[in-house]
């Protein structure tokens, strides 16, 4: 009823004939390249990367939508640290304070910690 007696292939479960990743080769090479950009570089407002934004990057460039833990797994099959993607994904962007540093109170605050040393 559900498949040919004389063809035992046709009995068999379609369903596990494997799981197509849409994730191509092209796909992963991109994620990579991206990955060792800065947001700015590209014209985004936003200091770091996550998961979510490169997926949302890589779909707008190769037309593939992937979810953020689906990048994340890629990333991880890379050998990339788990929780980093890179030297920059997931890294608050680097912000200087140099410009709210009171000088003088630095100085004293050094001359401080080298007495205690």
């Amino acid at each position: 009823m559900h498949g040919d007696p004389d063809n035992l292939e046709s009995l068999k479960d379609k369903r596990m004939k494997g799981n197509h990743q849409k994730a191509t080769e092209k796909y992963i090479e991109i994620l990579l390249e991206t990955i060792d950009l800065e947001p700015e570089e590209l014209g985004y407002e936003f200091g770091r990367w996550t998961a979510q934004r490169l997926a949302t990057y890589l779909e707008d460039i190769t037309g593939i939508k992937l979810s953020g833990s689906q990048v994340r797994r890629i990333l991880s099959r890379k050998k990339y640290p788990k929780g980093l993607a890179s030297r920059r994904v997931y890294l608050w962007a680097k912000y200087s304070l140099e410009s709210k540093r009171n000088p003088q109170k630095r100085k004293a605050f050094k001359q401080k910690i080298e007495e205690c040393l």
